[in-house]
């Protein structure tokens, strides 16, 4: 058996343990994006049974991480207005390092996310939130002129309105990579292919030369730089609209809501949900590390983008365990995680060789499946963790 089959067999079987720990290890976002909502009311607050509610400790640390990443998506509205009025090299990299910023904010409430997977029938509402806001992989060529396509996208296609409402029409309307919102599909046309988005794409267009009248355009609104302004506009906008429609579903106590369904169940419930939510976490990334080139990606900004996402991710599940402990060997494997992702991170363009170095994911893989296994507590344990909630 080859070293990529025997790679690919483990993942398989990390997997199904994982899952069969679960409620349910799927996470199918919807075709198409769904309108902001607040939280729809769930099963009526009317039964004795729901009358009692015990807090958990982990919920305001939700809060917490969604009022940062409002005022982080209120700052990249900000910046990306100054690059549309002003397109400059010092305005772009403002607006790409308020990405990074918002980018990171929304991966640490990926964990939280999470429970729509492990159990859809009360938090399902969590992942199309998730779809909206931090959707990923996405199709780039479904945006903007991508690889040897250099008219492709919505930006080119003046048949599609470069409206609020055609983009979340348009979000996911065929396969779930298809992703006019979220973050990374802003990434997309505010970076460009390869980090290589010069200020001059942002740069408006006034007036139809003679060659857009004989390409056939009528309107400089149609012009795919004009368009792609903006795309971008819309992006920053509908990304801060359904940060904040989270926020406020977040904190609204009302039963049939969220944080209701939480805090009717028992503390061990809790407990267990949280940690299964956890787990569909590191599940989730041991499977996506495994999908990498085992001798390492040959493209390093890829690979940086993909572990700056991961970080950010197990940046939250840090903060969740030093609020909601899950014992004390998994925080030091999300340590070890936390490390080998680093180490990717922090490659230089070339190495001592004059060549781009590879991001080599070994050691990431390796403490994933450490984490996954330190998820996975002997009952004692769990009844211990339980117990500390």
């Amino acid at each position: 058996m080859s070293a990529l089959s025997l790679l690919r067999l483990v993942v398989v079987s990390a997997a199904l343990c994982a899952i069969a720990s679960c409620d349910r290890q799927t996470d199918t976002p919807p075709n198409k994006a769904t309108k902001p909502e607040t939280a729809a009311p769930g099963r009526s607050a009317s039964t004795s049974g729901e009358t009692a509610r015990t807090a958990n400790p982990a919920w305001p640390l939700g809060g917490e991480l969604l009022s940062e990443a409002t005022g982080r998506a209120e700052a990249l509205n900000q910046t990306v207005a100054k690059l549309l009025d002003s397109p400059n090299i010092e305005n772009l990299e403002n607006a790409q390092n308020a990405w990074r910023e918002t980018a990171a904010s929304l991966e640490q409430f990926h964990l939280f996310s999470r429970l729509g997977v492990v159990a859809p029938k009360d938090f399902q509402k969590l992942v199309d939130f998730q779809f909206n806001l931090t959707a990923w992989p996405i199709q780039p060529g479904y945006l903007d002129a991508f690889g040897e396509h250099p008219y492709s996208g919505i930006v080119f296609d003046i048949g599609v309105p470069m409206t609020a409402e055609t983009l979340r029409e348009q979000h996911g309307m065929t396969d779930n990579g298809d992703a006019t919102l979220g973050v990374y599909a802003l990434e997309f046309i505010l970076f460009g292919e390869q980090n290589n988005r010069g200020p001059l794409l942002f740069q408006p267009i006034t007036g139809l030369s003679e060659q857009d009248q004989e390409t056939g355009y009528t309107s400089v609104e149609e012009l795919p730089r004009n368009r792609r302004r903006e795309l971008l506009r819309l992006q920053a906008k509908l990304l801060l609209e359904d940060v904040q429609h989270l926020q406020m579903a977040w904190v609204n106590s009302q039963p049939g809501y969220l944080q209701h369904r939480l805090e009717v169940l028992s503390p061990a419930q809790q407990a267990d949900l949280l940690r299964k939510a956890a787990l569909a976490l590191a599940t989730e990334q041991l499977v996506t590390i495994a999908n990498q080139s085992p001798t390492g990606s040959s493209d390093l900004w890829q690979g940086q983008q993909l572990a700056d996402r991961l970080a950010a991710q197990m940046e939250g599940l840090a903060r969740f365990n030093s609020r909601a402990p899950l014992g004390s060997q998994v925080e030091v494997e999300i340590a070890k995680c936390l490390a080998a992702m680093n180490d990717i991170r922090r490659l230089p363009p070339l190495n001592d060789q004059g060549l781009a170095p590879r991001a080599d994911w070994k050691d990431t893989y390796t403490s994933l499946r450490e984490l996954i296994k330190a998820l996975n507590p002997a009952p004692a344990d769990a009844e211990n963790n339980a117990a500390n909630l």
